[in-house]
């Protein structure tokens, strides 16, 4: 029931991020040592992560829960300070009705537009529900651009 992540990030350090559905948490851990390095408190059972290299000493965590919804962590090391400490950004809502069964999300992935160095988002959930986020760079403001809605027969 686990989903993870593996991040190359600050040149040394390779780091995998993992997602748990048993403990609500986002937990990160220091390749190839195996050794926990952080944990990020989420608010429901996580179903998706996805990380994404941000400046020099930071990643985004894209972390999407049960309840529909994708949040963003800044993640940063700053070792001269004790080690690794996160800040939540923003939540996308996917806003759909149904239970879980229906409105977890799946999906998570993102790329960046070139043009005005914003990232798109894209979340798909288990209705088959896809949603694409235009987010700044600095990760305060975000709107949908895309609703798509597969049908399933």
């Amino acid at each position: 029931g686990d989903v993870y992540k593996r991040q190359k990030f600050l040149e040394e350090e390779d780091l995998l991020v993992t997602g748990s559905l048993w403990n609500m948490a986002i937990d990160i851990y220091k390749l190839p040592s195996c050794e926990q390095v952080y944990t990020i408190e989420a608010n429901a059972q996580v179903t998706s992560v996805e990380t994404l290299l941000h400046g020099d000493n930071r990643i985004w965590i894209l972390g999407g829960d049960i309840e529909g919804k994708v949040q963003i962590w800044n993640l940063q090391n700053k070792e001269e300070e004790g080690g690794f400490f996160s800040n939540l950004l923003l939540c996308l809502d996917q806003g759909e009705e149904g239970d879980e069964e229906t409105r977890q999300i799946t999906g998570v992935s993102y790329f960046l537009n070139q043009t005005n160095f914003k990232y798109i988002v894209v979340t798909e959930s288990q209705n088959k529900s896809v949603k694409a986020w235009e987010i700044d760079f600095l990760g305060r403001d975000y709107s949908l651009i895309a609703d798509l809605k597969k049908d399933v027969k």
